[in-house]
């Protein structure tokens, strides 16, 4: 039976030839993000803060944002000349102000991420997460596939949630909620399949059987206003980070034809490669192993 994890399955949907890079022939990105890097960090903290059931303090919280942020930057991988950039400029003591050195994405990404965990550790600390960095499968078919998801929490009315955090400096537009394949395939999953908790060391296997509730919880929006603004006051919130995309029943029961469509493409060995991206190939993990991204210059 094959196997086909949401990884890849978003990946092939992006662009087929570099799922083939990456599946089929194993070739490794030869890159990866600053905003990778973020991604992660800023998880393994929160997966920490549940895994220890909030019972530390708040300089806990900064050493261990201090720790997963520069052990992702030890990655070669990770273009070290992009971190040192400069983001905030350097600014001049004047008479009634101190003199402040200039800020580097790498100490500026630090920050929100610190700041974002301790207000993520101040707004959800009484909230019921019963599992988090959960993997699970699901059966469409004859495939079966496979993924995981940031949080499993019940609500007020005995119901499931599924989580999943973002860290990316935009909130996802209503076009991206509604198609994220990840949070549909959990969704199914906590319906038709199971999910793989790990539980004091040993690893269960649990089936929900219910249609979840699903939210993004968009980590900037936890961010405050230093000044008012238009959107919001001083010392005010910037947002609510609960997002919900929920998926009902209907949804997910089209998703099962859509989905094997997908996995037909990838059966049939079809790899074309597909630019959807603004910039072109340029931001493809994979673009030096793929020969088709040569750009050819052209005379006038």
């Amino acid at each position: 039976m094959k196997v086909i994890s949401v990884r890849d399955l978003e990946l092939y949907m992006r662009c087929p030839r570099a799922y083939k890079l990456k599946v089929l022939e194993e070739h490794v990105a030869q890159q990866k993000t600053v905003s990778l890097c973020r991604s992660i960090a800023t998880k393994r903290v929160i997966f920490w803060m549940h895994e220890n059931k909030f019972k530390f303090t708040e300089d806990d919280i900064q050493q261990q944002c201090d720790f997963f942020w520069n052990e992702e930057l030890d990655d070669p991988r990770v273009n070290q000349q992009e971190l040192e950039e400069v983001v905030v400029m350097e600014k001049r003591a004047t008479k009634k102000t101190k003199a402040k050195p200039a800020v580097s994405k790498r100490e500026k990404i630090l920050k929100d991420i610190t700041t974002w965990c301790l207000r993520y550790q101040q707004a959800e600390r009484s909230s019921d997460v019963l599992h988090f960095n959960t993997p699970y499968e699901c059966q469409i078919g004859d495939i079966v596939f496979t993924g995981s998801i940031d949080l499993i929490r019940k609500n007020s009315d005995d119901g499931i949630e599924l989580v999943k955090l973002r860290t990316s400096s935009q909130p996802p537009g209503e076009a991206y909620l509604q198609r994220d394949l990840s949070l549909t395939l959990a969704s199914y999953a906590t319906w038709k399949g199971n999910f793989f908790p790990s539980v004091d060391g040993s690893t269960l296997q649990i089936a929900i059987a219910q249609v979840p509730q699903v939210f993004y919880y968009h980590l900037p929006f936890l961010d405050i206003y230093k000044r008012n603004a238009k959107k919001g006051k001083k010392s005010e919130a910037k947002g609510n980070p609960l997002i919900e995309c929920s998926r009902p029943r209907n949804m997910l029961l089209d998703f099962e034809f859509e989905v094997l469509q997908i996995a037909a493409g990838i059966e049939m060995k079809y790899f074309p490669m597909r630019i959807i991206q603004p910039c072109g190939c340029c931001l493809c993990a994979f673009r030096h192993q793929c020969a088709s991204s040569v750009q050819v210059e052209t005379t006038t």
